[in-house]
């Protein structure tokens, strides 16, 4: 979901995916050259309810654990710039 028109659909089909879980509802994210065969392989034989398919490759949401190592690499905090912290002065701030 990269705009969020586009989410506000995702997060919609997701609510009613709990709501009506009798139903089956799937959301698929495909880049311009998905091939037919890609998504008939995507919605058929995976069994995910969210799937994305991007350079021919069929991947699942997932969360995974980072090691700090790895951590440390992604973010970076400059301590000469400002910085926003939101919810800090609440309850659990």
């Amino acid at each position: 979901a990269g705009d969020p028109v586009q989410a506000a659909l995702w997060g919609l089909l997701r609510t009613a995916r709990t709501e009506y879980p009798e139903r089956t509802i799937r959301l698929l994210d495909l880049d311009e050259d998905a091939s037919a065969d890609a998504v008939e392989r995507a919605l058929f034989s995976t069994g995910e309810p969210e799937l994305a398919v991007i350079g021919g490759r069929v991947t699942a949401p997932r969360l995974v654990r980072v090691s700090a190592a790895d951590a440390s690499e992604r973010v970076v905090l400059d301590p000469e710039r400002t910085v926003l912290v939101t919810g800090g002065t609440g309850e659990l701030g």
